[in-house]
């Protein structure tokens, strides 16, 4: 009910001054975008490896760190995609981590992580435990 209050709403507005109507949404728009970079980057979340695990950011922006013991490992794979982009799935039980090269600073991170992470004897994505 209330969402087809606020269409009608919208729409009566819109007939009224067009103009406006389209000024508003691009400055609700811009808005939300910019709150989003500033809340981001407030937060800023990093890859850590550490002795015991790691902590990976996750969840919505990225802003939540998300720590995995190097034991709880099942497997890892990389992923070849456009533009030049690679990830890193690291499978850690229940979780999948992604690594995506783009993120980095600069590739040789990536290949710092790549063959920290690949080099391991982790067992295989099918294997049987």
């Amino acid at each position: 009910m209330l969402l087809a209050f606020g269409c009608a709403a919208w729409v009566v507005l819109w007939l009224i001054a067009p103009g406006s109507i389209v000024a508003a949404s691009g400055s609700l728009i811009a808005g939300a975008i910019l709150l989003l970079v500033l809340v981001r980057r407030a937060r800023l979340t990093v890859l850590k490896l550490e002795s015991e695990s790691f902590a990976v950011p996750s969840g919505f922006l990225r802003l939540l760190p998300r720590r995995i013991a190097y034991t709880s490992i099942r497997g890892v794979r990389e992923h070849f995609l456009p533009f030049n982009v690679t990830v890193l799935r690291i499978n850690a039980g229940d979780t999948t981590v992604e690594i995506v090269s783009a993120f980095l600073q600069d590739s040789r991170q990536y290949s710092a992580l790549r063959t920290f992470f690949l080099e391991r004897q982790w067992t295989t994505f099918g294997s049987a435990a």
